[in-house]
């Protein structure tokens, strides 16, 4: 991880075409460490290099690496255009190296009293010999005293090819039958399980797609991997993967914490992407090859089963059947909120409370929240008497404006809030809830309604005629007060209820009035401190919203409060403004009119006895003209 993080800082600031000082680097790679430990834990912080390790890694970096980095891809072809890696090879005669020269000499024929010619010097290299020496693995030079013997003693004439492994020569008996298909079945003792069962295709495919990780290629996915390896395999590799077979699984956990242990830094992935990158996406890729790999997929998720601390999946790893969530010893926030089937919210503010344990765990750079599965079990049973405030709702039929009313008055008792806890939501427990239902649906019939019945809609409009809520209404129901008659079997919550009609009027009419929720035209224009007629041309140019409402046996016109309060907050009188900018009424409206603010009604515009203007529209010159 230090090492990664001071590479890639490099690679982003240093490596680039604005060549900044080594000490503008170094002050980078300071800020990058301190935020990474700021979400570390204390025992794992990164160490703080020195300004020395910067200018070594710096160092390591290749000629042409540095120069297309810091001087483009031109200058870097053009500089290092003679510098290459060559032909690297693995055993002698592999590959072999030759070339003439005609010599400077003429050669000829006594016998026969001819002239030949000028012969040809052929020279055969060996690269393998070329390369270095079998005994002390060290590179060959041409300065050495002997070409034919290593500094080290080595008699180069006398090199001999490895021979193959048991495990090698077996592994290749056992393709050679079932390529050849002569019926000759392997025995146990040589080819061990799963693998002795394979057909030809599906052996094949497991040996070039662990080659490709044993060899350190595993780059790329699908055929064009595994064909990249095919053409450069190695007799080294082939042991490599024929020894694993041989000590199957021992060999492939191996494996898998080495690909774990070099996996790189990347945030952009998370779970099993993160951890074993291109490895995981091979295995469960979309190829011909990787829809066979069945026994490295089972050996895959049995590893996880008994090695990894899971906790960070995504919805891919749901093609591990064998690794279910039930198996899993941690969850994420995430996936234990969809178990329990709460908002993750729910969970995190419960964690920050202290009511459910979890844990912080680092994975590529990013903190994330694991949740124990026995701890996650406990939890839900604590939770299985708790209802939230959608459920509560839902199950009465209340809208949020009631609803908060009956909270706020206690008739629906809750255990967590605002006020008792400082949760942002409403908690309330089952049991409550439950008796409430019972008070409002049980032994009700549920039928259709009877003539003589209304049902809870009208019942709300007759209420809101009589200027009574719809929560006095809740709490008679919920006493016992006021009774209904039967349920509607098509809808839910109070909206079910029907009542008789002589009840419902009697309760109605016995039942004072809890809010002044309409007022007649004289008494709102005494409440919004206007002339009468002025509030009679709002109503007719359709200002003020009216309504028409019983009342002692003749129909009323009446002016809502809310309509009232909308207004007010709309609009705004001529004379209020004059008397904010210290003028007459006249005054102001001339002054209003050379500023470009025309009223919205007015003698001048409607015909109506006063004017009056959008208050968005003034407030911008009131607050210019305060200013002046």
């Amino acid at each position: 991880m230090f090492s990664e993080v001071i590479g890639e800082v490099i690679k982003e600031r240093f490596l680039i075409t604005a060549r900044p000082r080594v000490s503008d680097i170094y002050s980078a790679i300071v800020v990058e460490i301190t935020r990474l430990n700021t979400m570390r834990p204390d025992h794992v912080q990164l160490p703080i290099p020195s300004r020395r390790t910067l200018y070594r890694e710096i160092e390591k970096i290749d000629k042409y690496t540095y120069l297309e980095g810091r001087y483009g891809k031109r200058i870097a072809k053009r500089e290092t255009r003679h510098v290459g890696l060559g032909a690297k090879t693995s055993r002698p005669l592999e590959r072999v190296e030759i070339d003439h020269t005609p010599l400077d000499i003429i050669i000829f024929d006594d016998q026969r009293e001819i002239l030949i010619g000028r012969p040809n010097l052929t020279l055969i290299i060996d690269r393998y010999l070329a390369d270095h020496c079998p005994n002390c693995r060290k590179a060959l030079h041409w300065k050495r005293a002997e070409l034919g013997r290593c500094d080290c003693g080595q008699d180069l004439t006398k090199i001999s090819t490895k021979s193959a492994s048991n495990q090698a020569i077996a592994v290749c008996k056992h393709i050679e039958q079932l390529l050849h298909d002569n019926g000759e079945a392997v025995s146990s003792n040589e080819m061990p399980e799963p693998f002795k069962s394979m057909d030809l295709s599906e052996h094949i495919n497991h040996l070039l797609f662990l080659a490709v990780y044993m060899s350190g290629q595993g780059r790329g996915t699908g055929r064009q991997m595994l064909y990249k390896l095919a053409s450069g395999a190695s007799e080294e590799v082939f042991e490599r993967v024929s020894s694993s077979l041989f000590d199957w699984p021992n060999s492939f956990n191996t494996l898998l914490d080495s690909i774990r242990h070099h996996a790189g830094n990347n945030t952009s992935r998370t779970g099993l992407e993160a951890e074993f990158q291109s490895f995981y996406s091979g295995l469960y890729g979309k190829s011909l090859e990787a829809s066979s790999l069945s026994a490295v997929k089972t050996a895959f998720s049995n590893y996880l089963h008994q090695y990894w601390d899971g906790g960070i999946l995504n919805t891919k790893n749901k093609k591990i059947d064998t690794y279910s969530q039930e198996d899993r010893r941690y969850l994420s926030l995430a996936e234990a909120a969809l178990k329990i089937e709460v908002h993750p919210s729910i969970i995190k503010k419960d964690i920050l409370r202290g009511d459910l344990e979890a844990e912080c765990k680092t994975v590529n750079g990013r903190m994330f929240t694991l949740i124990a599965q026995g701890d996650l079990e406990n939890y839900r049973n604590s939770r299985n008497n708790l209802i939230t405030t959608k459920e509560v709702r839902e199950k009465l039929g209340l809208s949020k404006k009631p609803f908060n009313l009956l909270v706020k008055e206690g008739v629906i008792k809750a255990v967590k809030g605002p006020p008792i806890d400082g949760s942002t939501l409403w908690v309330f427990e089952h049991d409550h809830i439950m008796q409430l239902s019972i008070a409002l649906f049980s032994n009700l019939p549920v039928r259709k309604i009877k003539p003589d019945e209304i049902e809870m809609g009208k019942v709300l409009r007759s209420a809101s005629a009589k200027g009574i809520k719809l929560s006095e209404i809740i709490k008679a129901l919920f006493s016992g007060s006021l009774r209904a008659s039967c349920k509607q079997p098509c809808k839910n919550g109070i909206q079910s209820l029907c009542f008789r009609k002589d009840t419902m009027f009697e309760y109605l009419n016995k039942t004072s009035r809890t809010i002044d929720w309409a007022l007649p035209i004289q008494k709102a224009a005494h409440q919004m401190h206007l002339n009468e007629e002025a509030v009679r041309d709002l109503v007719r140019h359709r200002f003020l919203k009216t309504m028409i409402v019983n009342s002692a046996g003749r129909p009323r016109k009446l002016i809502s409060i809310d309509s009232m309060e909308q207004f007010l907050k709309t609009y705004a009188l001529s004379t209020e403004l004059a008397l904010c900018m210290n003028t007459s009424s006249k005054a102001a409206v001339l002054l209003l009119k050379s500023e470009g603010i025309q009223p919205v009604t007015g003698p001048t515009v409607d015909g109506s006895r006063q004017y009056f203007y959008i208050r968005k529209e003034v407030l911008p010159y009131l607050k210019k003209l305060k200013a002046d």
